[in-house]
């Protein structure tokens, strides 16, 4: 019983740090958020959507994702660094949901916690191709998730920047590496270039041959 009890008041206290801190978002701009959106709910100008899954508006850039994956330390991760892994997607399930917004205010109160791949994941407002740490991540976050997922009040996250699409992969480029880049939009232009042939090369240059060009008579050593 006294176990339980304990249980109890961790449980009420976690409660009421969360209400603390999502109190602390700024009132004045959800108020008046919620003010607009309730003068056109009324005028019929919109209705009130339901929280639903959606895709990730952008994706984690490479290079964030090559300095979480250095500070692993963990080989067997190879194989799932291959993915694509969204904003606002906390869980990493591929998808964007009500789901996430819960995580991110569990871990806002030590309830949870949160992997350095899924902190970058939740910290949906931070500035974007800058690595997010623990601080990083609050209420506020939890917040644009939730409204995300209705699909009205947020179409993007503010860490996407500019970005619109995240372009396609398929059908891409078959000279290209077996594991897709698709940051952009991937074209033939991006292939690696073909080195030109060494042979034959003129008997006048050193042994080693200069393939990043093709060596002609006119790069052999002038003679006095």
């Amino acid at each position: 019983m006294a176990k339980q009890a304990k249980t109890n008041r961790s449980r009420t206290l976690g409660l009421f740090i969360l209400f603390l801190i999502v109190a602390a978002i700024p009132l004045t701009v959800i108020i008046s958020q919620q003010q607009q959106e309730t003068r056109q709910r009324a005028a019929g100008i919109i209705a009130t959507p339901a929280p639903g899954s959606r895709p990730p508006p952008c994706y984690i850039p490479q290079i964030i994702i090559d300095k979480i994956r250095s500070s692993t330390n963990n080989q067997n991760l190879n194989t799932q660094w291959r993915r694509l892994f969204g904003y606002g997607d906390v869980d990493l399930d591929g998808s964007v949901t009500a789901r996430d917004a819960e995580l991110v205010l569990k871990f806002v109160v030590n309830s949870y916690k949160l992997t350095p791949l899924q902190i970058e994941a939740a910290d949906v407002n931070g500035t974007p191709n800058v690595l997010s740490g623990k601080s990083d991540v609050d209420s506020v976050d939890a917040l644009k998730i939730l409204r995300y997922t209705t699909g009205r009040f947020e179409k993007t996250f503010p860490v996407c920047g500019n970005w619109q699409v995240t372009p396609t992969c398929r059908p891409r480029p078959p000279c290209l590496d077996a594991t897709p880049k698709c940051l952009i939009a991937e074209t033939a232009d991006m292939c690696p270039r073909p080195t030109p042939t060494c042979r034959p090369r003129p008997a006048c240059l050193d042994a080693t041959p200069r393939c990043l060009i093709a060596e002609t008579s006119d790069m052999c050593p002038r003679t006095k």
